[in-house]
């Protein structure tokens, strides 16, 4: 299953405008983050995230200095995606918090499999179908970028 946006708490508008990073290609559904250099990007592997992308198309090589293209994304808060995991899900994985695994455009995976994770990007929900054993999630961010600082 390719990566969603699963479900939206009330009437999300699209968060601050902020300029792309140079090449990034950014996909519906990849978490998104602002940079320590103030461009936004997908988020890496434990790396705190600012939203969820809903755009998708891909930035000029001088997009920070020429085009200046925003890409627009949903904050964080209120925003449910399904995202593809390492493996099955099982009962045993619910209400649990992880990273991601994988950490591309477009093919995020989340770290079922190390499901207790100390970073914890994401907060595993559930799964859309809870009566199967998929591999796909529901989750939402566990620690949005709005509410962390650098230290």
């Amino acid at each position: 299953m390719a990566q969603k946006i699963y479900a939206m708490r009330g009437d999300p508008q699209t968060g601050f405008p902020i300029i792309g990073e140079n090449s990034q290609q950014f996909s519906v559904a990849d978490p998104v983050t602002a940079q320590a250099d103030g461009f936004l990007d997908i988020a890496a592997a434990a790396e705190k995230i600012l939203g969820w992308s809903v755009d998708s198309r891909t930035m000029a090589a001088t997009n920070q200095t020429v085009a200046k293209a925003k890409p627009l994304y949903l904050p964080a808060e209120g925003i449910l995606a399904q995202i593809t995991g390492d493996i099955a899900v099982t009962q045993t994985v619910m209400d649990s918090y992880s990273d991601f695994s994988t950490a591309t455009t477009g093919a995020y995976v989340v770290d079922v499999t190390n499901a207790t994770s100390s970073t914890a990007q994401v907060h595993i929900l559930g799964s859309p179908d809870p009566d199967s054993l998929s591999t796909d999630v529901i989750v939402e961010v566990a620690e949005p970028q709005t509410i962390g600082y650098v230290s």
